[in-house]
């Protein structure tokens, strides 16, 4: 029965991705590596998510990004996360010179972690405040463009044995506020991996399917990502 419901998780994964396709969808890389524990032996804790994004697989820097936190346990179910995002995107078209346009953004995360007999389910609400380095082709301006971000992720772990388990989730973002970056709409992803637990390290590898709309024009442009980390628990 268990099987049954993974083989239907992956017919949807494979039908939605059908959805949308553009002329020129990307192929990306995305390294993690997420760091958690508590202070203490309180309700308080710090997180850290480093990454390196790379494009056409592996072949130049997309994106640098370290993302620390404090974290917060509301109660057995509940917990919040507040800190702040540093981003460095390349915006060369050169895939020999890199031109990074700098961005940090404060965040604010609420997780619900709820368990059922035959999974777990988790809900992330996201509220981010974006500040963007202004940018005019690939030259770098004085100033920030800002606007806000809003997100729910809904994912699935269904447990394989003692150590592996199948993630899937969807993530919806919406953008808002006075000065928009991009469209309202800014993505959604939809995620299908494999985790492996072992004592204090969590190792996971999946496939990312991220569609977003073209600024500006009719039509969705595709990303196709692999993800690779690993999760510390320390």
């Amino acid at each position: 029965m268990r099987l049954r419901k993974i083989f239907r998780l992956i017919i949807l994964l494979l039908a939605l991705n059908g959805y949308g396709q553009d002329t020129s969808p990307k192929t990306f890389t995305w390294f993690q590596y997420k760091g958690s524990g508590s202070i203490g032996s309180g309700k308080w804790g710090a997180m850290l998510d480093v990454q390196h994004r790379r494009i056409d697989f592996l072949e130049t820097t997309s994106q640098h990004l370290i993302r620390p936190g404090i974290t917060y346990q509301l109660g057995n179910q509940f917990y919040a996360t507040i800190g702040t995002a540093f981003f460095w995107h390349n915006i060369s078209t050169n895939s020999d010179e890199a031109v990074f346009r700098y961005e940090f953004r404060p965040f604010q995360f609420l997780q619900w972690h709820q368990s059922f007999p035959a999974f777990k389910l988790k809900h992330k609400f996201r509220f981010e405040q974006r500040y963007n380095r202004k940018t005019e082709q690939e030259q770098i301006l004085s100033g920030y463009d800002f606007n806000y971000r809003a997100g729910y992720r809904i994912e699935v772990a269904y447990p394989l044995d003692e150590n592996f388990s199948l993630n899937v989730y969807e993530e919806l973002l919406i953008n808002f506020g006075k000065e928009i970056i991009g469209e309202h709409l800014d993505q959604n992803r939809i995620y299908l991996g494999i985790r492996y637990k072992k004592g204090r390290f969590t190792y996971k590898t999946g496939y990312l399917w991220l569609a977003a709309p073209l600024a500006g024009q009719s039509g969705i442009k595709n990303s196709h990502i692999l993800r690779v980390g690993v999760s510390h628990n320390w």
